[in-house]
């Protein structure tokens, strides 16, 4: 096969031993040198090791005996029609390596529908399966009212919170990110979202390839992808950290995740539901900004526009900082 950017940045992935954090690794060396993936499989490999000896120890891990299993992956992601969104891609998040280097997202993902929702700015809301009529109708109206200020929801689709945070992104006519849990084979339809147009208003989003099923460990995986995607996560409604089995909670791993980025997470009180979730309260005490009903949506626009805005003059700081610095070498000249 013709070799191309995109499979080039496929291999790494797909390479054993090659992580989110050698892939972040190589990503800011050849941005930083000015340097095209291209070049990484321009000689053979010996050449190729003593060209890049700072990637040594990961171009190393290249084994020419995966190479057919590779393409044969690379060949049935593109049969399933989907896009590869990877670093040179045009619809690749802007500063989305850093959250594969702090987090260890997933370096490389697969879409289908509309791409140039990647885009716009995802709010990722996510919560229990199991959740209460009560947080199901919360859930809808705020997703609804951050679709209409032109945020893009993003979440899981699975049952309860989930669904709920598409489906009132959709009622809102906004837009909204589904992220699997599994290979896009396995996707169907829900019925809830039959009436809705999913060319235009909807992107699937998946870390798996085509035929991997469901399975527990993926779903929590996802998690990281779900907030690599979003510029808040909002917890509706999380069981404890851990149940009596000592399983950790998806929806508390998506906060604790969260946390890690160093993002914004916001968490629906538990003083406002019937049945207080306890993971709630366990999370605002770790670090999540406690959230109301009918100012929950403003609470987090406002939060992320004033954040946007101390990055701003944090940058600008550093601007004038190096100027003076560049501008007292050159009087010292």
């Amino acid at each position: 096969m013709k070799k191309n950017a995109e499979y080039i940045w496929f291999r790494l992935w797909r390479t054993n031993g090659i992580g989110p954090g050698a892939f972040a690794f190589i990503y800011n060396y050849l941005r930083d040198k000015s340097i095209s993936v291209m070049e990484l499989t321009s000689s053979n490999r010996p050449v190729l090791l003593k060209s890049f000896p700072e990637l040594r120890p990961i171009l190393a891990k290249l084994n020419p005996k995966d190479k057919d299993t590779i393409i044969k992956e690379y060949n049935n992601v593109k049969e399933a029609e989907l896009t590869i969104v990877h670093p040179d891609s045009e619809y690749y998040p802007e500063n989305f390596i850093k959250y594969v280097e702090r987090i260890g997202a997933p370096p490389i993902f697969f879409c289908k529908g509309n791409l140039s929702i990647l885009k716009n700015n995802g709010i990722a809301v996510v919560g229990s399966r199991n959740v209460s009529e009560e947080g199901i109708r919360i859930t809808k109206e705020i997703a609804s009212k951050l679709a209409l200020h032109g945020k893009n929801i993003v979440s899981g689709y699975a049952k309860g919170v989930d669904t709920a945070a598409h489906i009132g992104a959709l009622e809102a006519r906004g837009t909204t990110t589904l992220v699997l849990s599994y290979g896009i084979d396995e996707f169907r339809v829900k019925k809830e979202f039959r009436d809705y147009d999913f060319e235009d208003d909807v992107l699937i989003v998946t870390q798996f390839l085509p035929g991997e099923k469901w399975m527990a460990r993926r779903a929590m995986t996802r998690n990281k992808l779900i907030s690599a995607l979003a510029e808040a996560v909002i917890v509706i409604e999380s069981g404890p950290e851990r149940d009596e089995k000592g399983r950790m909670s998806g929806t508390f791993d998506s906060a604790r995740t969260a946390l890690k980025m160093g993002g914004r997470l916001f968490v629906l009180s538990p003083s406002v539901l019937k049945d207080k979730p306890i993971g709630n309260a366990e999370i605002i005490k770790v670090g999540g900004q406690e959230i109301f009903p009918d100012t929950a949506a403003a609470d987090v626009l406002e939060k992320i526009s004033k954040d946007k805005e101390e990055g701003k003059k944090k940058e600008f700081a550093q601007m004038e900082l190096n100027f003076e610095k560049i501008s007292a070498v050159g009087i010292h000249r």
